[in-house]
């Protein structure tokens, strides 16, 4: 990998694939560490609810994919998605929002793993 294309991220970032088969993918990063242009860092600010924006992107990735990518792998850019307008609820419905599908998250993960 060339080092001057790799951006460090921290556990906890909000990783949005851009690029190929798995374009419009989002999660959290796990641990610190680097990803290339392939993958778009976000950091909310301190009024978004990070899980929150995790599961918008989630709910709204066909959407985005249908919108942005015609026609087979394309690419998404970061100036897309910066662009892109989220309803954000007050931080406690975010908080709510987020915590319970953060949860959810989990109970299916360790379903999967019986």
């Amino acid at each position: 990998m060339d080092n001057s294309s790799a951006k460090m991220v921290h556990k906890g970032d909000i990783l949005y694939a851009l690029y190929g088969a798995t374009s419009g993918e989002v999660s959290r990063a796990r641990l610190d560490g680097a990803i290339n242009q392939a993958i778009l860092a976000l950091l909310p600010n301190k009024d978004i609810n990070a899980d929150f924006l995790v599961e918008w992107f989630r709910k709204e990735k066909s959407n985005i994919i249908a919108t942005f990518l015609q026609g087979g792998q394309g690419n998404l850019s970061a100036q897309i998605i910066k662009e892109l307008v989220v309803a954000i609820p007050s931080s406690h419905e975010q908080k709510k929002i987020g915590d319970y599908f953060s949860i959810l998250d989990n109970l299916i993960t360790l379903q999967l793993r019986k």
